[in-house]
């Protein structure tokens, strides 16, 4: 099972790092003695899941960075190697910013911005897969849900109980995760939580960036079904 690929199953030709290495900073970036790539997670991977999709980690990269209560590590990484970045591209911080609204933060007047979901919901999904394939020498085979509480719904009709309906789900899955160990040699960059029924099929993740932006993996078909339920009874 080495020998494959972590998230398709391909023959595997080099290895991915979980969560990406642009994630983390540099030591040129750093301040003497401290090195956040010490340790770093990684699983055999395919070109496909790998090198290919570098465009989509350093999508993910500039979502995480702007988590608004992030650490000092989290910040200083955005000031050096992403305004570099953004100073080579700027069309990515643009792309980004296309679509604004004005929004009011502990009483300050800020913007909020769309972002392309999918993608990255996907790229956390691709994250969860190598983290479960990194423990456990296999791949999930159920779908994974990516809920994050720091990022609203805001133009929905419904976008309030979608929120409050995301918010509830993280503090149930905190509680749950209660007493898992976080992982992860580097926690002021990431860590994670997991918590694994195969008879079941439960998957239940919490990973953790720059101390300050949450994400909750589930996999879960009675959690699924009862949280559609109280959507619908909410919405109705």
């Amino acid at each position: 099972m080495t020998d494959i690929c972590y998230y398709c199953g391909k023959v595997a030709s080099s290895r991915e790092h979980v969560p990406p290495k642009c994630l983390f900073p540099e030591e040129k970036d750093l301040a003497d003695g401290l090195n956040y790539r010490k340790n770093l997670i990684s699983v055999r991977s395919c070109d496909e899941h790998n090198s290919k999709k570098c465009k989509d980690d350093e999508y993910l990269q500039l979502i995480l960075i702007h988590g608004y209560f992030n650490s000092r590590a989290g910040r200083e990484h955005f000031n050096k190697k992403i305004i570099r970045a953004i100073t080579r591209r700027p069309a990515m911080l643009a792309a980004l910013y296309n679509k604004q609204h004005p929004v009011t933060v502990d009483a300050e007047p800020t913007v909020a911005v769309d972002i392309d979901r999918e993608r990255f919901n996907r790229v956390l999904e691709q994250v969860c897969q190598g983290l479960y394939f990194y423990e456990f020498g296999d791949h999930w085979q159920d779908e994974i849900e990516i809920h994050t509480p720091l990022l609203l719904s805001m133009n929905a009709p419904d976008s309030d109980k979608v929120n409050e309906l995301v918010t509830n789900l993280s503090k149930a899955i905190i509680r749950e995760l209660n007493d898992c160990e976080k992982r992860g040699d580097n926690p002021e960059i990431f860590w994670y939580q997991m918590l694994v029924n195969r008879e079941k099929k439960r998957l239940i993740i919490r990973m953790m960036f720059y101390e300050g932006f949450d994400v909750f993996a589930i996999s879960d078909p009675l959690l699924r079904t009862k949280l559609s339920n109280e959507s619908v009874e909410q919405t109705a």
